[in-house]
């Protein structure tokens, strides 16, 4: 659930009851509405909802995944402080290394901004609206070093997909990847899918033996997460890696190269991976493919 919320998560909690605070967001919000002639009516709840492209696609549910594009902005200074955007990140000086950027894909309902939940609920697949919402929708009197407490936001949603079944979605994705790269579509006894590149010479990595690559790691879409030809050394065996990268580099020979294409069930699973502040790193059932080379295998 984490790694599904983490690009909007609480990094740092403030709370500041002050009415000053209040009033000068409700005033903010006021006129960000007058000034940009926003003729639509709120939702009980306080929602200003704009549709900009309708969907045609199914409608999303709450407790159902869903995979977003977004950007964020305050309403008090019309600040971008978060987005999936990487250039837009980059554009607003908000991007994080080694923080994931592209299509989002989480669950509905399990954002802590309800304006979100209520918001994405009222689009269709292939749609793309604005949503407005006061901090009674967001997260209040809490705050982060570059969202202060009682902020108002306005949020630009594009719905990308409405996901029935992750894993199946998952699968055909891998499955259209592996045709046009030209893989085998029969995985290894291991579970991931190789690609020789260079044959190599001498032996297999061996359990316990201590093996140098170089290595980078995409996505399915091509996006970089890791590497650039970064060098790594482990030990097989010692579970000091995910399962199909060990798998992967113990059918490589020294000075040998591949790629190899690591199904999520083999790599960080159902969950995805966060940082130490829970941002998304590895989105949940999300395929990686790795260009290794072997550089070193060493007996031990």
């Amino acid at each position: 659930l984490i790694t599904g919320i983490s690009f909007i998560a609480v990094s740092s909690c403030i709370k500041d009851d002050s009415e000053e605070l209040k009033a000068n967001e409700k005033k903010a919000l006021e006129n960000y509405i007058l000034a940009n002639n926003i003729t639509v009516t709120p939702s009980e709840t306080g929602l200003y909802y704009i549709e900009t492209l309708a969907g045609t696609g199914d409608l999303a549910q709450t407790g159902k995944w869903i995979e977003i594009n977004y950007t964020g902005r305050l309403v008090s200074n019309n600040r971008v402080v978060m987005s999936s955007d990487k250039q837009v990140a980059k554009d607003n000086s908000i991007f994080v290394e080694n923080v994931y950027y592209g299509p989002t894909r989480l669950i509905l309902g399990n954002t802590p901004y309800d304006g979100l939940n209520q918001g994405i609920a009222r689009m269709k697949e292939g749609g793309k609206s604005r949503l407005i919402f006061s901090s009674d929708l967001g997260i209040g009197g809490n705050s982060t070093p570059i969202i202060p407490p009682y902020s108002s936001f306005i949020f630009d949603i594009e719905l990308l997909n409405v996901i029935p079944s992750p894993r199946r979605f998952e699968d055909s994705l891998l499955h259209a990847y592996l045709t046009a790269n030209e893989f085998s579509l029969d995985s290894t006894d291991s579970g991931i899918y190789i690609k020789e590149i260079t044959a190599g010479e001498g032996n297999y990595p061996q359990k316990y033996n201590e093996v140098s690559v170089t290595y980078t790691g995409k996505f399915l879409n091509g996006n970089v997460f890791d590497g650039t030809g970064k060098s790594f050394s482990f030990r097989i065996g010692s579970d000091g890696v995910i399962k199909g990268f060990e798998e992967g580099v113990k059918m490589i020979k020294k000075n040998g190269s591949a790629t190899i294409v690591i199904p999520y069930y083999n790599a960080y699973g159902e969950y995805g991976r966060v940082d130490n502040q829970y941002r998304s790193v590895i989105p949940p059932f999300t395929t990686l493919v790795f260009d290794l080379k072997v550089t070193e295998i060493i007996a031990k």
